[in-house]
């Protein structure tokens, strides 16, 4: 599930907008029901947030935006960070969700991804949207 609160900017973060076509948002992430990668625990999940304009398939770049905590023993995070985006009125962003389970020595495991349309996290009712992992 992912959500933005245009709101709540932490104090700090409030660079300038280069023009009236632009607003910064704020987006929160939680999931539920990950699978359990780990042997001897629960997963160590956190989320990769990467964002590019949604044209060809072939010709996107993905930029990272940013990647929330890591949280301990669970299936079903709900993470803290919060994951500053500008967003273009005129042009439609892609995002990506990259979940993975943190893993020794940085070996990280994958357990799903997720892409959505900037646009219709906004335009949701109460800017929530649920997307199924692949």
């Amino acid at each position: 599930m992912a959500y933005y609160d245009q709101s709540s900017i932490p104090y700090g973060l409030e660079e300038e907008i280069p023009d009236e076509n632009t607003s910064r948002v704020v987006v929160t992430v939680s999931a539920r029901g990950l699978r359990d990668c780990d042997i001897d625990s629960v997963s160590d999940p956190f989320c990769v947030v990467s964002s590019t304009q949604a044209g060809m398939i072939r010709s996107r770049k993905w930029k990272e935006a940013g990647r929330t905590e890591t949280i301990n023993n669970t299936l079903d995070p709900d993470w803290a960070t919060k994951i500053q985006l500008e967003y273009n009125f005129g042009e439609q962003q892609r995002l990506l969700f990259e979940v993975f389970d943190k893993g020794n020595k940085g070996k990280h495991t994958r357990l799903g991804q997720a892409t959505i349309l900037l646009h219709e996290i906004i335009g949701a009712k109460y800017n929530r949207v649920t997307v199924p992992l692949r």
